[in-house]
C-alpha cells in the first residue's frame, strides 16, 4: 500500500510538472513550486485521513488545494486529485462526502472537458447509491456540457 501511495504522489508531481513544461516554461516560478509542494503534501495528509478513518476532515483539506489558486495549466491535475480521494471514500463507504468532494471539483473547474468527467463520476456514484433519478439528471447535465462542446 505504501508503494501505491508513493507512486500516486509521484503520478500527480508529474501531471503537475509535465503539464508545465507542456506550456513551454523553463523554470518554475519559486511561489509556483511552493504551491504545487503544498498540493502534494496535502495529498499525503489527506491519504493518511483515510487510512485512520478520518474522512469528515478531508474536505477542509480539499479546500487547501483548491484554495492555492493555481494557474489554470493545472486544473487537468487537481480533477486528478478529486477523481482520486472521491473513489477513495466512495469505496470506503462514504459516499456523501465523496459527492461533496466532487461537488467542491465541479465548483472549482472552468473547463467543460474536467466537469464532465466530474459529473459522470458523480452520476455512476449516486446510480450505486440507488439515487437513479439523480443520477440521470447529472448524466444528462454531462451531456448537455459535451453536446455544447461539439457545438463549439
Amino acid at each position: 500500500m505504501k508503494k501505491v501511495s508513493f507512486l500516486i504522489v509521484i503520478f500527480i508531481l508529474f501531471s503537475f510538472v509535465s503539464v508545465f513544461s507542456a506550456h513551454g516554461e523553463k523554470t518554475v516560478d519559486g511561489v509556483l513550486l511552493k504551491k504545487l509542494n503544498v498540493a502534494s503534501t496535502e495529498h499525503d495528509i489527506i491519504q493518511l485521513m483515510l487510512k485512520k478513518g478520518e474522512y469528515e476532515k478531508i474536505p477542509a483539506e480539499i479546500d487547501n488545494i483548491l484554495n492555492l489558486e493555481l494557474p489554470s495549466k493545472f486544473e487537468k491535475a487537481v480533477m486528478k486529485e478529486i477523481l482520486i480521494v472521491s473513489n477513495d471514500l466512495h469505496k470506503k463507504g462514504e459516499n456523501e462526502i465523496a459527492l461533496l468532494i466532487i461537488d467542491k471539483g465541479l465548483n472549482y473547474c472552468k473547463s467543460d472537458e474536467n466537469k464532465v468527467i466530474l459529473l459522470k463520476v458523480k452520476a455512476a456514484f449516486l446510480k450505486s447509491m440507488g439515487k437513479l433519478e439523480e443520477a440521470i439528471k447529472v448524466f444528462k447535465k454531462a451531456v448537455k456540457l459535451e453536446k455544447r462542446s461539439i457545438e463549439k
